[in-house]
């Protein structure tokens, strides 16, 4: 079974979040990186920062606020990522956040822990 999610144009950096509306066919999750849960392999984690918020309505989407931070469980040639905030796991837009590195990833986690 497929979850259509849209696909989202990639558009310069702004102060206004990208939108799309073309659709998107994502694979169940035992069919993606022939079937591993995580590519993330040892250290070599992934994050990123939400440059915006995102709260798009629909099953198997991610939502978020801007800068939170989101570990990268997989990604999609098409721009679309799987992603983990906390105990939440979903599909969001790319161009909605920016890769950060694991230090970074983890110091901005401390500091909304300490909010």
């Amino acid at each position: 079974m497929s979850t259509t999610i849209p696909q989202p144009y990639h558009t310069s950096l702004s102060d206004s979040p990208p939108s799309g509306s073309a659709p998107f066919q994502i694979q169940p999750q035992n069919q993606q990186n022939g079937g591993q849960a995580h590519p993330n392999h040892g250290s070599n984690l992934y994050f990123c920062r939400a440059l915006y918020d995102y709260n798009e309505p629909g099953a198997g989407t991610l939502k978020f606020i801007k800068d939170e931070i989101i570990e990268i469980m997989s990604r999609e040639p098409s721009g679309w990522w799987d992603g983990l905030v906390g105990q939440e796991r979903g599909w969001f837009p790319s161009n909605y956040v920016i890769v950060i590195t694991e230090v970074e990833a983890r110091a901005a986690m401390a500091a909304w822990a300490a909010l």
